[in-house]
């Protein structure tokens, strides 16, 4: 699955991206090495929401939003969390 974070424009946000598996553990490890600034502490799966958003015609991806309970959106992924 890929991941990439929330930024200004579409081109900073791909720059962002990485691949991982498709489970919310990998999810949260991948959002915690990522440096992202003022996260929940301690962030735990059960601070992450992903939710259908659209299907984005620059990139064909069937995005997904990832949110962060308390703090806001974090990124998107191109498909959906089992």
């Amino acid at each position: 699955m890929k991941l990439r974070q929330h930024k200004g424009g579409h081109t900073e946000s791909m720059a962002t991206m990485v691949e991982i598996e498709p489970t919310r553990a990998a999810l949260l490890q991948a959002i915690r090495a990522s440096g992202m600034i003022g996260l929940p502490e301690p962030l735990t799966e059960d601070h992450l929401g992903v939710t259908f958003a659209s299907i984005d015609t620059r990139n064909h991806w069937n995005t997904h939003i990832v949110t962060i309970k308390d703090w806001g959106v974090y990124g998107y992924t191109d498909g959906p969390m089992p």
